[in-house]
């Protein structure tokens, strides 16, 4: 959750650069409410960062069991022109038969996808970034 919130200042440039809505989407497949409310509650700091800077952004939050079907849903009912998404390192049963999700959206989305990679502060992440799609820059 919190390293998810690392890709907001990578998000916030391209938005800069080309004049771009954002669209937030929030997500959980926990059905313990404190964590529900803990994902909207990073929904709304993301909005409010954003909404404070001048960004014009609408945000959502997903309940679901399937992250890369709901999040490619949300990108394409919305018109969005690229999903950012962080490369986790989380493993779970499902990412071994399905693929990664960095995997899943790059095989499965019609929309580019930005990948940042979740890594360590201070270390060097230039040649870690992977982008998929037809990418205007």
């Amino acid at each position: 959750e919190m390293n998810s919130r690392e890709k907001v200042d990578y998000v916030v440039e391209l938005a800069k650069v080309f004049g771009c809505m954002v669209y937030i989407a929030g997500f959980t497949s926990e059905k313990n409410k404190e964590h529900r409310f803990k994902v909207k509650q990073y929904v709304k700091q993301v909005d409010d960062y954003l909404t404070g800077l001048g960004i014009e952004n609408k945000s959502t939050t997903i309940f679901s069991d399937n992250f890369t079907k709901e999040i490619m849903q949300y990108a394409k009912t919305t018109g969005a022109g690229l999903i950012a998404i962080m490369n986790e390192y989380d493993f779970s049963m499902d990412q071994l038969i399905k693929g990664s999700y960095t995997q899943q959206f790059v095989n499965h989305s019609k929309v580019p996808v930005l990948s940042i990679p979740a890594v360590p502060i201070g270390e060097d992440v230039s040649s870690n970034f992977f982008a998929s799609g037809d990418i205007p820059f």
